[in-house]
Order: structure tokens, then C-alpha cells, then sequence
């Protein structure tokens, strides 16, 4: 999206605030756990960074050398048909699209929030924009 139409965006408005993971930060955790010996029952969230999603255009934005890169919201059904015409799977398309919906009402960040869970993952948005930025300029 960001390449081909030079925005980026989703099903959700620019200011909810999103929970974000970096995999490095999720083995690291599944590392340490396997060596506690646990039960298998541990419920964690493993949270790099939580920030609005009009963050997300302004970090990634600054990282491409596109700093007024915009967030634009769309409406659910924009945003499925935008993936399939991308190419993305029905069912894929379908999960997305229910996801940035979950978002939207606050459902998928809503027990985080609540238990006032830690955001203790080292890899935040910027360090993973430089990442980005890697395999978006090459």
C-alpha cells in the first residue's frame, strides 16, 4: 500500500491505540519460559510498543524518506476488497479485515488494557521501521 498508493492504513481510525510485537521480543519470551519449566498454562502478553496508528505513517513515513506518508481509515468493506485485489485469499482477506474491526471497537486490545499488562519488548516501532525501511528500499 505504502509503495503502490503512498498512504497506509486500515479498518481503524488514525488515534486507537494498537498493542505491537516485535517476533524477536515473542522468542525471547518463549525462550524464557521453556527454561522456567512452566506448566503450560502461563498466560502473557508480550508487547513491544503500543501506539496510535497514525504513528505507524509517521515512523515509517521518516524511515522511507516519506515523512507526510498519511494513515487513512477504511470502511471495512474497502478495506477487504483492497486486499483482494491485492491478491490476499478470501479467507485471509476475511481475518484482516475482522481483525482491524476487533481493533476498531478496542476487543482485541481490551484484556491487555484492562490487566494493565507490561509493554516490556525491546524492539519498538522505530527500530523496527529501520527494518522496514531495509526491504522497502532494496
Amino acid at each position: 500500500m505504502i509503495k503502490n498508493a503512498g498512504i497506509i492504513g486500515g479498518n481503524y481510525p488514525e488515534n486507537v491505540e494498537v498493542p505491537l510485537v516485535h517476533p524477536n521480543d515473542i522468542a525471547k519470551a518463549a525462550a524464557e519460559e521453556l527454561v522456567r519449566n512452566s506448566d503450560g498454562k502461563n498466560v502473557k502478553y508480550i508487547v513491544s510498543d503500543v501506539r496510535p496508528a497514525n504513528n505507524f505513517a509517521k515512523v515509517f513515513g521518516a524511515a522511507i524518506g516519506k515523512p507526510e506518508l498519511p494513515w487513512v481509515e477504511f470502511k471495512d468493506e474497502e478495506s477487504l476488497n483492497g486486499m483482494l485485489q491485492a491478491g490476499l485469499p478470501q479467507e485471509v482477506a476475511e481475518l484482516y479485515t475482522e481483525m482491524g474491526r476487533g481493533i476498531r471497537t478496542g476487543v482485541v486490545q481490551k484484556d491487555f488494557i484492562e490487566h494493565g499488562s507490561p509493554v516490556d519488548g525491546k524492539v519498538k516501532l522505530e527500530v523496527f521501521a529501520k527494518e522496514f525501511a531495509d526491504k522497502f528500499n532494496s
